[in-house]
């Protein structure tokens, strides 16, 4: 249904969509207005929004991809993991925590005092961070309480029980991540 053969595609009606954010852009924007604006109210908030999404795409995501897949791809070959693919990336998850941790020291999420399309793009990666190198979220303490509070959402919530029978690529399951997450 993409033309890259992968997943997330959004169908509704004869409309299909595909590329996660752009899904969860387009949802936001057609419920707007039943709900609290995932994009900010003013267009200073809207800016910071995204400032925050380029961010989390390609200071977050270029180095948290080739991270966790070279984890993945390590525990799926049965072989120890390369740590000179890993160091680059890791430190650069460490610069982008750490420039978070700044930012959180300020706001209760990323763009601001309010949940934005930045922090529900970015949740699902976190939970991975935690299970794979959980000392880059616990280490900060704004990092940590940003992560507990997306991931006590009931969204997420709900995201994790309706994977009960996903395998976690590196263990655990959606239900012993949901008995670890804080109440």
């Amino acid at each position: 249904m993409t033309p890259f053969k992968q997943v997330p595609v959004f169908e509704c009606g004869d409309f299909h969509l595909y590329e996660s954010r752009a899904i969860v852009r387009y949802i936001a924007r057609k419920y707007k207005g039943q709900g609290p604006s995932l994009f900010g109210s003013t267009l200073e908030e809207q800016a910071i929004v995204d400032q925050w999404s380029e961010a989390e795409a390609y200071q977050f995501s270029f180095s948290f991809l080739p991270w966790s897949l070279e984890y993945y791809v390590g525990r799926r070959e049965e072989r120890p993991l390369n740590e000179g693919v890993l160091k680059p990336f890791y430190d650069k998850l460490a610069t982008f925590f750490d420039i978070c941790e700044s930012q959180l020291s300020k706001t209760k999420y990323l763009a601001g005092d309010f949940y934005s399309v930045v922090d529900l793009n970015i949740a699902p990666s976190l939970l991975r961070v935690m299970t794979l190198k959980p000392e880059l979220i616990t280490t900060r303490k704004h990092v940590k309480r940003w992560y507990d509070s997306l991931a006590s959402r009931p969204a997420f919530r709900k995201m994790l029980q309706a994977d009960e029978h996903w395998a976690f690529a590196l263990n655990p399951s959606p239900a012993e991540i949901l008995q670890a997450l804080p109440a």
